[in-house]
Order: structure tokens, then sequence, then C-alpha cells
């Protein structure tokens, strides 16, 4: 079948036409789309070996079907399910703009902007996508009080300043007089937040032409001669309506930095009612959210649900934790961790009972949560995810042991046992560094339960590779970490984590190949 029938096809409203279209763009990124249609709704069920990106899918396919301008379809439902699943992991519905806002030819043209001029957002949409039709852009627009919110989605990170551009004379061209500015948001397919965002006002042009006919040069130049105190209104100086506009603060950039700078001072005000430990903990969740921020950009998980990551962190702190306090005082974890406490074993016995002792049980205290929320439950198959919630879980273990510390580091101050110096710089060490080191070691076994998942026949070994790898490094820096192998251990920690996000599509890959070999021998 030729394209131009296949997309006529598509038109008609056939559902198998419409999913082959679909797929064509999807199943290069191992998803596939199956399509009925029933009373004006397109079904769909878009499958993966992963759970679909369900934002990323939806967006995708509203703009597919906008584009084919589908005849006698007015809603769309699409399910998103992980491969062997027994029912969906999402489900979205939206409904398509009239087939009338979607004509392109030059009589409907004045149709579009008469509707844009009475703000529909469909039509408002359709002239964007024509704008920018050179682009692979997922453009999303919303209308409301005055304020036009486009935001751009792209695999790669948007053009920004070009595609502002454009998108700011399309609309200034509409001279609608329902819209007074412009948002627009860049952002990635599979990212949580925009990359960049821009505000414009727009000058209402007939408004502007109408007081420069109605301004003689007289008045011109008296304006011109006017003290430079009288030209400029206070407003203009100091814009602080714009600082007190709702639209500025829905830029995710503008909430961090008010988060992030305003926080600490939010505890200093709460300092003379909160006890300490308190204190600690909602310190330790403060430099926790940083590092948290921090290792999302660097990882890219695929899959990202906050409910998953705030369980992940809550279960390490309140549960995973109280569990490994409990197993370290039978044995055989009783011996080896009191063997750290003995300074005439040496180097070698501490050694030992750091890497099998702590390391062994805090790697894998942290991985708990990952593997029964995550892998077991067949949310996870692939290293970045999985890194990305191992690594939470081990801030998570990191907030909880920070405040605990930090408790006994002010003891410590108190009684003497710690001069101002070593005080500050042992706490700073502990709230702001080690909840990055706990991270990355989380990460590291966080990524082997990724590979497990994807080559199921050798999961037990794959996952104690991992909280092997994990815990050498977390106990081999443990027994150093008065000296400069300490250090050289944290960073090598840090660029084999990286290196290992790195690797991830060579060792998916490789994961694949080795289970369908094992299936295939099986088999025979």
């Amino acid at each position: 079948m030729t394209e131009p029938d296949l997309v006529q096809l598509a038109q008609l409203g056939d559902p198998k036409a419409i999913a082959n279209i679909l797929n064509r763009s999807l199943q290069s990124k191992g998803i596939t789309v199956k399509a009925v249609i029933k009373d004006s709704c397109l079904q769909l069920m878009v499958e993966s070996t992963q759970i679909p990106p369900q934002k990323a899918v939806v967006n995708f396919v509203r703009k597919t079907l906008i584009e084919l301008s589908v005849d006698d379809i007015k809603t769309v439902r699409i399910s998103g399910q992980h491969i062997g699943m027994a029912s969906p992991s999402w489900r979205d519905t939206f409904k398509l703009p009239e087939k009338s806002v979607l004509l392109a030819d030059d009589n409907s043209e004045i149709g579009i902007r008469q509707m844009v001029k009475e703000g529909n957002v469909n039509a408002i949409n359709v002239l964007l996508v024509n704008a920018l039709a050179n682009s692979d852009l997922t453009v999303l627009t919303e209308l409301k009080n005055g304020c036009l919110q486009i935001i751009l989605q792209s695999l790669h990170e948007p053009e920004e300043q070009a595609t502002v551009e454009i998108i700011r004379q399309t609309v200034m061209g509409w001279q609608a007089e329902n819209i007074d500015s412009i948002q627009i948001y860049g952002q990635q397919i599979h990212e949580a937040f925009p990359v960049w965002g821009q505000h414009i006002e727009l000058m209402k042009r007939d408004r502007t032409d109408n007081h420069l006919e109605k301004t003689d040069k007289l008045t011109l130049e008296r304006i011109k001669n006017l003290p430079i105190e009288n030209r400029f209104q206070f407003s203009s100086i100091v814009p602080y309506k714009d600082a007190f506009s709702a639209n500025l603060y829905k830029d995710n950039k503008v909430k961090l930095m008010l988060f992030f700078s305003l926080f600490p001072w939010t505890l200093r005000l709460l300092a003379r009612e909160t006890g300490l430990e308190s204190i600690a903990w909602l310190l330790g969740i403060y430099y926790s959210a940083i590092w948290g921020i921090v290792l999302y950009h660097l990882i890219k998980p695929l899959y990202f649900a906050w409910g998953e990551t705030i369980k992940c962190i809550l279960f390490t702190a309140f549960v995973g934790i109280p569990l490994l306090l409990f197993v370290q005082s039978i044995p055989p974890f009783n011996l080896l961790y009191s063997a750290l406490n003995i300074n005439s074993l040496g180097v070698a016995s501490q050694l030992v009972g750091f890497v099998f002792g702590v390391g062994i049980l805090e790697e894998s205290c942290k991985a708990l949560p990952v593997y029964l929320f995550m892998v077991r439950e067949g949310k996870i198959n692939n290293p970045l995810t999985s890194a990305f919630y191992g690594a939470m879980s081990g801030l998570g273990f990191a907030i909880a042991e920070g405040a605990n510390y930090s408790v006994m580091y002010a003891f410590g101050l108190q009684s003497g046992r710690l001069g101002l110096g070593d005080y500050v710089l042992v706490n700073t060490i502990r709230m702001v560094s080690l909840p990055l080191f706990h991270a990355t070691w989380a990460g590291i076994v966080g990524y082997f339960l990724g590979l497990a998942a994807i080559n199921p026949s050798r999961r037990g070994m794959i996952i104690a590779i991992g909280i092997a790898i994990s815990a050498v490094l977390h106990g081999c820096y443990n027994t150093f970490s008065n000296n400069l192998l300490g250090f050289a251990i944290l960073a090598f920690s840090i660029l084999l984590f990286v290196a290992y996000l790195r690797r991830s599509k060579e060792m998916v890959d490789r994961m694949q190949q080795a289970e369908l070999n094992y299936q295939s021998w099986k088999s025979k």
C-alpha cells in the first residue's frame, strides 16, 4: 500500500491505517500500537517492554491525529501497558478539535483567524503548528487570563531564540485582543521540567498606531525635553506587577530558586520552636533535594513518578534502617560490626567488617524498596530508571543517617569532644557531601537491578554483583576515610556511576541478547 493510500484510509477512519502510521514512528522506540474505533471514539492500546512514557505518547498521538484530520473521531482513549501485564499501567483521554478548525485552504484561514480572536485554543494551536511546520516540535497551548501559554516538546532540547521569534511574530500578526502576553516553555520529552522559558509582553498594534497618529511633533518634542524622572513611570523602572504575577510562578526554575533560597530562612524562623533533631531532619531533606534534582538531570530516567520516588525515600528512612539495625545485631553481622570498634585488630579486619558488614547491609537496605516496589512488580526493566530510584532510596538513607549524626556531633561539641571547626566540617560533610555518595552507591545497585529485570534467568547473580561492587566501594571508603585514599575512592565511585549511565544502551543490548540466547537454549 502506498503512503497516500495509507494516509487517505487513516483520514477516513480506518483503525488499522491509523495504527500503521503511528507504529512507523513508535516502533523504533520499542512501542507498538493497536487501534479500534467505537462510537466516534478511537481506542488505542500502546504496549512496550517497559511502561510507555505517558506524556510523550499522548502528545505524539494528539499531534499526529490533528495533522491527519481523521473523519468521525471525536474522542481518543489511550491505554499504556507493559507487555505481559494483565492491566494497563495508565490511561488517558482527550478530545480532538472540530474538523472545521483543521482546514488549511485559503478560505478557512480567515475563519481560523476569527476563531483565534474569539479565544479558540484549537485554532491557536493549528496556526502555531503551521508556523513551526518544519520542526519536530509538539505544541501544547492554553489561553488563560490574557496569557497564551505554549509548551514546546521535542526529543531534543528545543531551539530557543529562533523558535521564540517565530512564535512572537506569528502571534503579533493575529492582532488578537484577547492575548496580552506569551509564556513559552521548551521541554525535552521524558523531562519533568522545562529546560528554558521566556515571557513576552505584547504591544497591541492598533492601540500603538492610534496613539502615534494623535501625537504631533510638538508633543513628542515636549516629551523629549521632560526631566528624566518624569519620562518613566515607576512601574517601568521597578516592574513590581510582573514580580507578583501568577504567570511568573508557573516557571519551575523560579519555584526552585525560591525554594532553595528561602527554605533555610524558614528553618531559622522555626528554630526557636523546633528541636535540634527536627532541624537536622529538615536540613537533610533540603540538601538531599538539591542532589535529587542534580541526579535526575544526570541520569534522565525513562520513567518518573513522584509517588514512586517518595515511596522509595520513606521506605528506606523509616522501614529499611530499623530493619538494618535489627539485622546488624544478629550473627554473623554483629561480629563484623564489633570488629570495627577494636583498633588492635588492624586495618585488614576493619576492612572486612566495613565491606561484609556495613557495606553489604546498608547497600541491601537501600536496594530493598527498588526491588520490592519497582523490579518485582514489573514496573522497571531498564537500568537508567532503576538507577534513579536506587539513588533516591540512597538519599532517603542519607537523610535519616545525617539527622542522627548531626545530633551526635552537636552533643560532641557541647561536651568538648569536638572543637567548633571540627563540628562545622564534619557536619557539612555529613549533611552536604555524603548524601551524594550514598545515592551514588545505591544508584549503582539500582542500575544492576534494572539489568537483572532484563535478564531474569541470571537475576540473582546480577543483583549480587551490583551489591558487591557498591559494598566494596562503601567499605573501602569507611576504612580509609581519614586519608587521601578515601578521597580517591569517592571520586572513583562517582566516575564509575557516570560510566555505567553512559554505557546503559550497550548493557541493555547485551542483557537482552543473553536472555534470548538462554531462552533459545532452554527451548531446545
